[in-house]
């Protein structure tokens, strides 16, 4: 599996569990204490178009409940 696939991977399960949350990805972005404005920080991970970093991915692990290496 290549870069490419891996953010594409990593960013359908960014969506998957900020659905079982029930959240929008404004939602998300107040959770993780991002401005309103961020929004497009989140749908760029979601589209594997850039990787959340490592930092905001234990918050993202955290929010989820769920292991970093998911």
């Amino acid at each position: 599996m290549n870069y490419k696939d891996r953010l594409i991977n990593l960013g359908k399960r960014i969506a998957k569990e900020r659905g079982r949350k029930g959240w929008t990805q404004s939602q998300l972005c107040e959770e993780m204490y991002f401005s309103s404005s961020s929004v497009s920080t989140i749908r760029n991970w979601e589209k594997g178009i850039k990787a959340p970093t490592l930092e905001n991915i234990f918050k993202l692990s955290d929010l989820f409940g769920c292991d970093v290496g998911y």
